[in-house]
């Protein structure tokens, strides 16, 4: 009996030492929610005279169901927010940004949502576009950053209109080994063949 235990765990150590090479990065999938994402600008100075206003809104390209598959050190770039601005003296009108990146996956609640949701708020000072910085996502024990756009001119040197991006990006995303499955497994296995002896003594 003691020969079949070894036997039994030894095969099951095999195939989960066979199986961890071949075993598929961890990644999580990021699904856009446009219809709750948003942006909405508040003017905090005016530095022109005439008519100079500018406005923002979610980008064309942003579209519901795009998905992005993330790992650990993979990135994903995609449109989020369009400025538009007419008139003179654009460069010195200074807005506060609110902005609001919305996902139906991963499945977390942030703010009474129901979607998972990245918020940021910025500011666009003399043609800078300058974003407060964002925490850190942290979904199962794995870390993701997300970023938006900063650092950019915008409507300077006649430029009256500007896209901006995120950036997702997968700092350590912890997979579920399938070693970690088999080795459960076995243990319960052996268990079970520990327990029949005693069973029918």
């Amino acid at each position: 009996m003691i020969g079949k235990l070894f036997k039994t765990a030894a095969v099951c150590l095999a195939l989960a030492a066979g199986t961890a090479p071949g075993a598929e990065a961890a990644t999580l999938s990021f699904v856009v929610d446009r219809g709750q994402s948003s942006v909405e600008l508040v003017e905090t100075g005016r530095g022109c005279l005439g008519n100079c206003s500018v406005s923002a809104s979610l980008a064309g390209s942003l579209t519901t169901g795009s998905a992005y598959e993330i790992g650990t050190g993979d990135t994903a770039t995609f449109d989020f927010l369009a400025f538009t601005g007419r008139g003179q003296g654009l460069g010195l009108e200074n807005y506060l940004v609110k902005a609001v990146l919305a996902f139906s996956s991963p499945v977390l609640s942030v703010a009474n949502t129901g979607h998972f949701t990245a918020a940021a708020v910025g500011t666009v000072r003399n043609g800078e576009l300058i974003w407060d910085s964002i925490a850190p996502i942290i979904v199962g024990g794995s870390e993701f950053r997300i970023s938006f756009d900063t650092g950019s001119s915008l409507f300077t040197r006649g430029r009256y209109s500007m896209t901006t991006t995120a950036t997702l990006t997968g700092v350590n995303v912890v997979p579920l080994p399938a070693t970690g499955l088999l080795l459960v497994a076995a243990l319960g296995g052996l268990a079970l063949l520990r327990r029949r002896p005693r069973a029918a003594a």
